[in-house]
């Protein structure tokens, strides 16, 4: 499935984190790309703690996170 990438690279912290919690809550479908200026570790375990997972991928435009639901608890 081929996910349409969210820009948030503009937005100064927290907002990203916020903006990509806000579109995983309560949700169940997934994935999401975003497109980040820095690597937003302190979103990782509040990833996991809501039943998601990411993959990380660096390169010249910033930091693409993309954000799916973990199998193990879906």
């Amino acid at each position: 499935m081929i996910q349409e990438t969210l820009d948030l690279r503009a937005l100064d912290p927290p907002e990203p984190l916020l903006r990509i919690l806000e579109m995983v809550r309560g949700d169940t479908r997934g994935p999401y790309v975003f497109l980040l200026a820095r690597e937003p570790r302190p979103l990782y375990p509040l990833l996991a703690a809501a039943g998601w997972r990411h993959a990380l991928r660096i390169d010249d435009r910033g930091f693409e996170v993309t954000v799916f639901r973990d199998p193990r608890i879906a």
